[in-house]
C-alpha cells in the first residue's frame, strides 16, 4: 500500500526505502510461500522494488541471519518433541520455562519451526505453547487450509488471522494442550 502511494505521488522509492518496504513485504507473505495463484500483484510490487534497488538476498539474510546458536538448539528441541493427533492433521510442540533458562535461549525461531512442520505430509495445523511463567501460556497456531486459527484462538483470548494467530492465557502447557484437544476434536476429530 505505501508503494502504491508512492507511485500516486509520481514518486520513487530510494533504494533504501524499496528494501524496507521489500522487507516488509516478505515478511508479511512468507518470502512468498503463503501466496495463491492470483497474487501476481504481489510479485509486481516484488519487481518494482527491486528495479529501485532492493535486494531479496539481502532482505533474506537480514530476516534469517544473526541467529544465536542456542535459540537454534531451543528449535531443534521443539522439533524433536513434536507430537501427531488426528491422524496427523495436528502437529503440537512445546517449550517449557526451564528449556530456555538451561540453554540460555531468548527466542524458539518459531518461523522456522512452522514452515518445517507445514512441510509434513497430511498436516494441517501446528500449534506451539510456551510456558512464559508458572502459571502463564502463550501459543502460536497456523493452518494450512481449512482451520480457521483465528477463530480457535478467540476461544483462548486472543486473536490473528484465518491461517496465523496466538493466545495467551493462564495454565499449564499440558492443561492447555489437553483444552486445545477438547476444543479440535469437532473440527478435525
Amino acid at each position: 500500500m505505501i508503494h502504491q502511494l508512492i507511485n500516486v505521488w509520481g514518486q520513487q522509492p530510494t533504494a533504501e526505502e524499496a528494501h524496507w518496504l521489500m522487507l516488509g513485504l516478505c515478511t508479511d507473505t512468507g518470502f512468498f510461500r503463503h501466496l495463491e495463484a492470483e497474487s501476481h500483484e504481489s510479485f509486481e510490487v516484488a519487481a518494482a522494488l527491486s528495479q529501485a534497488g532492493a535486494s531479496p538476498k539481502a532482505v533474506f539474510g537480514q530476516i534469517q541471519g544473526g541467529k544465536l546458536l542456542v535459540n537454534q538448539k531451543l528449535m531443534g528441541l521443539m522439533l524433536s518433541r513434536t507430537e501427531s493427533y488426528f491422524d496427523g492433521q495436528f502437529l503440537y510442540s512445546w517449550e517449557e520455562l526451564a528449556d530456555r533458562e538451561r540453554l540460555g535461549a531468548d527466542s524458539r525461531e518459531s518461523d522456522m519451526i512452522y514452515q518445517t512442520l507445514q512441510g509434513v505430509s497430511g498436516c494441517e495445523l501446528i500449534i506451539l505453547l510456551r510456558q512464559d511463567t508458572a502459571g502463564k501460556v502463550t501459543a502460536g497456531l497456523r493452518s494450512k487450509s481449512f482451520v480457521d486459527v483465528g477463530a480457535l484462538s478467540q476461544v483462548f483470548g486472543g486473536g490473528g488471522h484465518q491461517r496465523a494467530s496466538g493466545f495467551s492465557c493462564s495454565g499449564t502447557v499440558a492443561e492447555v494442550k489437553q483444552r486445545l484437544l477438547l476444543a479440535l476434536e469437532p473440527i478435525l476429530g
